[in-house]
């Protein structure tokens, strides 16, 4: 019986596996999609916040100028083509921790760099009275978030209507690779790319890869503090769709990838949720993920050394929805032939790790 043909099987319908798979689609492409169809994902629990300027040392994000244009356009394109809201500009306030903080900022205000992001705020609290400020704010701007879980379940009834979409796990004992084609069970394709986010520790070709896996734990809460803005201080708040609605997050823990809420991650979310607000809360719901997280902080993309038929796309890690779009669209020129593969985002940067001696 002959086989089903594709141009691309695509192992993930994750955020990195949606946008490439958007792009190829729009490149005229056939795709397969294959995936487990889980309720709960990194992608789809992540708050998707948007961050122009980040870290303990309150630096810009990567390329941040050239991914946050970027962005804007294809979300609003994506909007427009799934019919759905799930993108939000969102002015972001930094929390300052102390008085150190507050004079650092005072004088990096001139820096050309961060005019366009950064503005510093009074200590007294003029914003919201429910939020506690001991020494000021630092007013983020051009950030905003993606509800990941919206976008998700838009795009894949969009998928639906596109192409072929199998709802399993990926069996790597039924990969047959040929010099130039892969086959898959009843399909064949001339490239296979795995966009698995942390399922790569599975993955026979790509797991020696340095990922630096990280789980994330996060509440959704009510209460009735009046934000429309996102708080950072520690961790993140970010006010949800339904009125009175926040989502809280997150923690980090890289001892283990056990995907369950635990006790320890409510306590220290609580706490921390305790430690931004002054007003009582009521936790809705607790969720868990694991983030696809990288040592460099650069993604994983390109192709196997030796199968050049296999490739992938993978850990944009904690700023997925700022580095995916472009590099999305990047991939997908580098597989049309347009491109080169940027450098610092090859796999074959860590070649040594994918063939070990």
């Amino acid at each position: 019986m002959p086989k089903t043909e594709f141009d691309y099987i695509i192992v993930g319908q994750g955020l990195a596996g949606s946008l490439l798979s958007y792009f190829l689609l729009k490149a005229g492409k056939t795709i397969l999609i294959i995936d487990g169809a889980k309720e709960k994902t990194a992608s789809k629990i992540a708050a998707g916040i948007v961050n122009p300027v980040t870290g303990r040392r309150l630096v810009k994000s990567w390329r941040v100028d050239e991914f946050l244009p970027f962005i804007n356009q294809v979300y609003v394109e994506l909007e427009k083509t799934l019919q759905a809201k799930f993108f939000h500009h969102k002015t972001i306030l930094r929390v300052l921790a102390n008085e150190e903080e507050m004079d650092f900022w005072q004088k990096r205000k001139n820096d050309f760099e961060y005019e366009n992001y950064v503005a510093i705020l009074p200590k007294n609290n003029s914003i919201n009275p429910n939020i506690n400020v001991p020494h000021g704010f630092i007013e983020i701007k051009g950030g905003g978030y993606l509800d990941t879980k919206t976008f998700l379940d838009s795009y894949k009834i969009y998928l639906e209507d596109k192409t072929t979409i199998i709802a399993e796990t990926f069996d790597f004992s039924q990969l047959i690779i040929n010099e130039n084609r892969v086959l898959y069970k009843d399909f064949t394709a001339k490239k296979i790319i795995f966009c698995e986010g942390y399922k790569a520790i599975e993955n026979p070709y790509f797991k020696n890869l340095p990922f630096n896996f990280a789980k994330g734990e996060t509440l959704q809460f009510s209460s009735k503090i009046n934000l429309d803005d996102i708080v950072v201080k520690g961790k993140y708040l970010v006010p949800m769709q339904a009125p009175n609605e926040y989502k809280m997050g997150a923690t980090y823990v890289w001892e283990t990838l056990e995907e369950s809420p635990t006790e320890e991650g409510k306590s220290e979310l609580t706490s921390a949720l305790k430690s931004i607000i002054n007003l009582d809360f009521k936790i809705i719901s607790q969720d868990a993920g694991i983030r696809p997280t990288v040592k460099d902080r650069r993604p994983f993309i390109g192709f196997h050394p030796i199968h050049k038929n296999i490739a992938i796309f993978n850990g944009m890690g904690t700023k997925g929805v700022l580095l995916a779009p472009y590099f999305a669209k990047h991939f997908t020129e580098v597989l049309l032939g347009k491109v080169e593969l940027e450098k610092e985002v090859d796999i074959l940067r860590y070649q040594d790790f994918i063939l070990p001696n």
